[in-house]
């Protein structure tokens, strides 16, 4: 199989090749499952990603008592997708790990005394089969230490031929489809219904009670429009003057309250003391993620850089606009729902990949006009939304 690494190091990615290539001469593997899928007791998927990763990976979750409708299915997460996954129907046990390799405020170390911790229970379950979402090689040393006895995945950061069953890994793929790839070797002849991601918001009862009791204490009268002015790294960040005139502006053109979401309460703070509007309220930092997919829930619209809630809001069923840098391809990583419309302006150097864009100016997103996002938030707010 001709691999494609996801690597961006050359050494490393050389160096990588050289092993896979040796690895891949030296062991034998079985592209067939020894058991059928009625056969399978236990299944672990490992997720610890981002919260956008966890999201698009809801399809792929959602078939998997489908194909094992005998099996416990075990879930891998971090602490942001437990969040999410916690009390899923199709998940009987859900295994949370907090430091990880994946974590960006992390030093990725591999044997954390958390998981040395861990290794003895997932050992124990004696897992039948084992499905790596991401195509990560730590996920796949991991899967291989506790003994899971058939292990599916992608080898793009390398260690396929330490797979059972190797999925070709297609850059080009969007996430959803990727996730639902790793299931094929169960499905061959009918491939899995492609789906959108959606969140089942009403099981979060207990986000719901604490919504309700902030929108009281926020004085929030509904319908209104949310705003995430933040990113997960400086690259796919909307500039704040953009930002600041975005807000004026939907604050004198229109009736509704904006609540301001996400973590990063400097920069929502800066909004808020630069318009002091009783309208405009700052919610950054006051919500777990499944009480802010219950606030988005209610949104008539929400506004957003490329980012995790912008994934929640599209899964729960909010008109989404997404503002989106030239770091990575829309049409791979960003939502596909109906309701979903995604900004982007052209530039040479996308995709880039970068946390940090190098430039004097980051035009994939100084590009982006403010005259623009409030044409297609009008568009967007108009097509029949699901409120």
């Amino acid at each position: 199989m001709k691999r494609t690494y996801v690597l961006k190091r050359s050494l490393m990615k050389a160096l990588i090749q050289t092993v896979d290539a040796i690895g891949s001469l030296a062991v034998r593997r079985s592209p067939v499952p020894p058991l059928s899928p009625s056969q399978i007791e236990n299944v672990l998927f490992i997720r610890l990603d981002q919260i956008g990763d966890i999201v698009t990976t809801l399809p792929a979750i959602d078939s998997l008592k489908t194909l094992f409708p005998n099996a416990e299915i075990t879930g891998l997460a971090g602490t942001e997708g437990a969040e999410l996954l916690y009390g899923h129907s199709g998940i009987d046990r859900l295994i949370i790990l907090h430091e990880h390799w994946l974590r960006r405020d992390s030093h990725r170390k591999l044997f954390t005394p958390e998981l040395k911790k861990l290794l003895p229970q997932l050992k124990e379950i004696s897992f039948d089969i084992g499905i790596d979402f991401r195509g990560d090689l730590r996920n796949i040393l991991l899967m291989k230490w506790i003994g899971v006895k058939y292990t599916i995945g992608y080898g793009a950061t390398g260690g396929g031929w330490l797979l059972d069953s190797e999925i070709p890994y297609d850059p080009n793929l969007h996430a959803v489809k990727k996730s639902l790839q790793c299931l094929s070797p169960f499905s061959p002849s009918t491939p899995l219904p492609l789906t959108v991601p959606r969140i089942d918001f009403h099981s979060f009862t207990s986000a719901q009670e604490t919504f309700h009791w902030l929108k009281q204490q926020w004085n929030l009268s509904s319908p209104f429009i949310a705003a995430h002015p933040t990113a997960g790294t400086p690259s796919k960040e909307w500039p704040l003057e953009n930002w600041l005139y975005l807000v004026q502006k939907l604050l004198s053109e229109r009736n509704e309250p904006i609540v301001l979401v996400g973590g990063d309460r400097k920069k929502s703070g800066n909004i808020v003391s630069a318009l002091s509007n009783e309208r405009l309220i700052d919610a950054s930092g006051m919500t777990n993620l499944r009480e802010l997919a219950v606030l988005l829930s209610q949104a008539k619209l929400f506004i957003s850089c490329d980012s995790g809630p912008a994934h929640i809001a599209a899964a729960v069923g909010t008109p989404t606009l997404v503002i989106a840098s030239g770091t990575n391809v829309p049409s791979v990583w960003l939502p596909t729902h109906p309701h979903v419309k995604v900004i982007s302006h052209a530039v040479d150097c996308s995709p880039c990949e970068m946390s940090i864009c190098p430039k004097e100016h980051h035009w994939c997103m100084e590009g982006i006009t403010v005259m623009k996002v409030l044409e297609e938030a009008e568009s967007l707010t108009g097509r029949g939304a699901k409120k």
